[in-house]
C-alpha cells in the first residue's frame, strides 16, 4: 500500500471502550510500537514505518519514498536515539530521521551484521546492538562495522530476539535458549543459570523495572531478580497466565502483558488481575507491544490497530 494511502487510513481514528481510544487501524499486522515525546512510532507489516501523534489526529506513513525500500519496509523494532529512530527490519538495521522524514544510513550482513534478519536494535553500552537471528551484534561509536557476538562469545542460542540495556548490565534473550547478560570486560556473554526460575527458554520480551527484570515467555511471565542474581519462583510457578507473553509493561505495582489472546493487568500488591479483548474494546484480542509514554499513558499495539489508555485523573 502506498503512504498517501495509509495516511488517509490512518486519518480515521475514533474513540474506544473500556478506556482505550484507537489511533490507528492497519490492514497489514503491526509488529511494533514506541512512544517518543509526543508522537507514537508504528512498524506495520509490509507498510513501513509510520507517526501518530499520542493526543489523536491524523497520522504520517513513510515507505519507499522515505527510503525504506524492499524488506526495509518489515520494521519489527523502534528505538529512538541520539542520531535518529533505530530500525530493526528483515533486511538489515536502518536509522531514520524524523526531521527529514528518511532513512539517512542502513546496514546489512555485508557490515558486519550477523544477519539481515534484525529483531531488536537499540542503543546501548559500547555503542549500538542489533539481536538478529544469527547473534547479536555491536556497533561502537563511529565504526564503520558491526562486530558479531555468536555462540562462540557465550550466547546460549543465536537467534536473539530482545535486548535492553537496565542501566547496569546489558541482556540478551535467546529463542530456545533463555538469558544472558554481557560481560563488558570479557568482552563476551555469559547464559543466566535456568534452573528453578525460568519457565519457559523461548522468550518473547523484556521490561526492566528497579532490580528486576521481567520476561514474557511462551509460558507467561518470569521476573529476574538482578540484585540478587536470582529468579523469583513464585512467579514462574504462576506465569499470571497459560499463554504466550509477547510484551510487558511496568509502572509502580501494576505489571501490563500482552498475548494473542488479550491484554492483562496485574496488581502485584493485592494479586488481582484484569483482562481485555476485543469485547472489551480491542479491535482483536491479539496485543503484540505496549509503551509508556511520559504523562504516564499506555500504548497498545494489536495486530491490527494502535490505541491509548490515558491514566486515571487524580
Amino acid at each position: 500500500m502506498r503512504a498517501a494511502c495509509l495516511g488517509a487510513l490512518l486519518a480515521g481514528c475514533h474513540g474506544g471502550a473500556g478506556g482505550f481510544r484507537v489511533l490507528a487501524r492497519y490492514p497489514g499486522p503491526v509488529a511494533c510500537a514506541v512512544v517518543s515525546g509526543d508522537t507514537v512510532w508504528v512498524g506495520a507489516g509490509p507498510q513501513g514505518l509510520a507517526a501518530l501523534p499520542l493526543a489523536g489526529g491524523p497520522g504520517k506513513a513513510f515507505g519507499a519514498e522515505a527510503g525504506l525500500k524492499d524488506n526495509l519496509l518489515q520494521v519489527r523494532w523502534i528505538a529512538p536515539g541520539r542520531e535518529g529512530l533505530w530500525l530493526a527490519t528483515a533486511g538489515g538495521v536502518a536509522l531514520f530521521d524524523p526531521a527529514r522524514g528518511m532513512v539517512v544510513r542502513s546496514w546489512t550482513a555485508r557490515d558486519g551484521l550477523g544477519s539481515d534478519s534484525v529483531r531488536w536494535v537499540g542503543e546501548g553500552r559500547g555503542g549500538v546492538w542489533a539481536g538478529t537471528i544469527a547473534g547479536a551484534s555491536r556497533r561502537s561509536p563511529g565504526a564503520a562495522r558491526w562486530k558479531a557476538y555468536t555462540t562462540a562469545n557465550g550466547l546460549p542460542q543465536n537467534h536473539v530476539y530482545r535486548m535492553l540495556d537496565d542501566g547496569t548490565s546489558l541482556w540478551a534473550a535467546c529463542m530456545m535458549g533463555g538469558l544472558a547478560r554481557f560481560d563488558p570486560g570479557r568482552n563476551r556473554f555469559a547464559a543466566v543459570p535456568q534452573e528453578r526460575g525460568l519457565g519457559n527458554k523461548y522468550l518473547y520480551a523484556m521490561e526492566a523495572a528497579p532490580g528486576r527484570l521481567w520476561l514474557g515467555s511462551a509460558a507467561g511471565l518470569n521476573l529476574y531478580d538482578t540484585a540478587k542474581a536470582s529468579w523469583v519462583e513464585s512467579v514462574t510457578a504462576d506465569g499470571f497466565t497459560d499463554y504466550a507473553v509477547r510484551a510487558v509493561a511496568v509502572a509502580g505495582d501494576e505489571v501490563w502483558f500482552g498475548t494473542a489472546y488479550g491484554l492483562y493487568r496485574r496488581n502485584l500488591a493485592t494479586g488481582a488481575q484484569d483482562r481485555w479483548t476485543a469485547g472489551h474494546g480491542l479491535p482483536d484480542d491479539d496485543v503484540v507491544a505496549l509503551a509508556r509514554s511520559a504523562d504516564g499513558s499506555l500504548v497498545v499495539a494489536t495486530r491490527t490497530s494502535v490505541l491509548v489508555r490515558r491514566p486515571p485523573r487524580p
